[in-house]
């Protein structure tokens, strides 16, 4: 009985971070997915996992949990990391999906699975077993944190319809 919300249906969708968390209106957990990039260049000294978390310290245990297992499943060199990030006045989130997400009342992270400016990581992540890898080690961690148990259900996969930023 778990829904997921994809805010992009091709790479090339580009909702505001505002839209992007308002897909996320009524869900219990939003989670932006990225690569991280270091400059434009490649980079191969930096291969770590990040997950920020909001400033309030909710989903910090989620977080480190997170990161721990994308780290473990890609296989990188360089510790995990579970980051809060104050906006320069220190008075909300520095993260605009975290921000916006907040203020639907819905709890946000912002994971970043390694570095694509990193050739062994992009190699990794271009692999479709390797992200259905990922993807079964998240949502493992997820329903941990959620309680939630597994079903022996047959899965049934929906896409969303032409989702339009200008519906919210």
């Amino acid at each position: 009985d778990v829904t997921v919300v994809m805010t992009r249906q091709k790479v090339e969708d580009d909702l505001s971070l505002y839209n992007r968390a308002a897909c996320g209106k009524d869900c219990d957990l939003l989670i932006s997915a990225h690569s991280n990039a270091v400059g434009t260049d490649v980079n191969e000294n930096v291969d770590y996992v990040s997950c920020y978390y909001p400033v309030s310290g909710e989903l910090q245990e989620l977080a480190k949990k997170l990161s721990a297992v994308v780290a473990k499943t890609i296989g990188t060199n360089q510790a995990p990391k579970a980051i809060q990030k104050w906006n320069s006045a220190h008075t909300a989130d520095w993260m605009g999906i975290i921000r916006h997400s907040a203020a639907f009342g819905v709890p946000a992270l912002l994971l970043e699975h390694s570095f694509h400016t990193n050739t062994c990581v992009t190699k990794w992540l271009m692999s479709d077993d390797n992200l259905q890898k990922l993807a079964d080690a998240e949502a493992e961690v997820i329903a941990e944190s959620y309680n939630l148990e597994k079903e022996e259900s047959e899965m049934r996969y929906e896409k969303l319809k032409d989702l339009k930023a200008d519906q919210y």
